[in-house]
């Protein structure tokens, strides 16, 4: 028997990906869109959670699971190791990447001239 074949490849569903991801875009750039302040605060942190996740998932959970009812609550512990990693990740953001930011832009607006004073984002 011969297997039908979709007519949307997988080519045609990247570009509507592509297209919807520009769409949302351009509809938060002009103001059609505004995302919840604590969204568009996870999307800055998200590099600091990425590099710091692992490293807190890995001690939460040796943490965690000394806990004896931990083992029965397979569900729960999962998000709550997650809460976690996100808050690490979060802190780490807070605390190490802004000021590091920070520092940075200005070395680099006195290198150049410019004067120091920068917005904060």
């Amino acid at each position: 028997m011969q297997q039908q074949v979709s007519i949307k490849s997988g080519r045609a569903e990247k570009l509507e990906g592509i297209q919807f991801g520009r769409g949302v875009s351009v509809a938060e750039k002009t103001g059609q869109l505004r995302l919840p302040d604590w969204a568009a605060y996870l999307g800055a942190a998200s590099y600091s959670i990425y590099l710091v996740h692992t490293i807190a998932i890995g001690f939460a959970a040796r943490a965690l699971f000394t806990i004896p009812a931990a083992h029965h609550a397979d569900t729960v512990m999962f998000f709550v190791i997650s809460a976690l990693a996100i808050a690490a990740g979060c802190l780490a953001y807070q605390f190490i990447e802004r000021p590091l930011q920070h520092t940075v832009r200005q070395s680099a607006m006195r290198w150049r001239g410019a004067p120091a004073a920068l917005p904060h984002a």
